[in-house]
């Protein structure tokens, strides 16, 4: 089966820049592919690509999406090269859930609350509360070892206890 593809991509900056073990990220640049079958439903996906991370850059993205044109077969999603490991999970997202449209949320979900490294995470995790997030993910790796546990513990002790907690070093560890 082959699918019409269309792509826009996007660069927004971070309200507030996020420090990782990488440095000072204060911008997020990624492609969103939109696949659509023969009976015009629609579904996306999203190419968001982190060099630093060990996938392509944007400049690489962007030129595959060019290179598929404006129709693609599964094969060919399922064979894009492990090369382009941020291009596989977009692609392969999108047509994941066109092809089992039933078990896509008709809204978002609300998936994971991005606290802030260090001590700014004792004071910005009740607007992931108030947003009614379950899940958290904590920057770490950034600050000492010592100040990160001693605020870990803190932040622990201020969650409730039905929500959880993730720990994102970004390889900095």
């Amino acid at each position: 089966m082959s699918y019409s593809v269309n792509f826009s991509t996007y660069r927004r900056p971070f309200i507030t820049p996020l420090k990782t073990s990488h440095g000072i990220w204060s911008v997020r640049e990624g492609i969103i592919v939109q696949l659509s079958d023969k009976n015009n439903q629609i579904s996306r996906g999203e190419i968001a690509p982190l060099p630093w991370f060990g996938t392509e850059t944007i400049e690489q993205a962007e030129l595959f999406c060019h290179q598929v044109g404006k129709q693609i077969t599964e094969s060919q999603i399922r064979n894009i090269s492990d090369s382009l490991p941020a291009c596989q999970f977009g692609f392969e997202s999108a047509l994941i859930n066109l092809k089992d449209r039933k078990k896509v949320a008709s809204k978002h979900p609300k998936v994971c609350y991005l606290l802030p490294a260090g001590e700014r995470a004792l004071f910005q995790y009740n607007v992931g509360l108030k947003q009614g997030y379950k899940t958290f993910k904590w920057k770490i790796g950034v600050e000492s070892t010592k100040d990160e546990i001693n605020c870990l513990k803190q932040l622990i002790k201020l969650l409730p206890k039905n929500i959880k907690l993730r720990l994102d070093a970004n390889g900095g560890l």
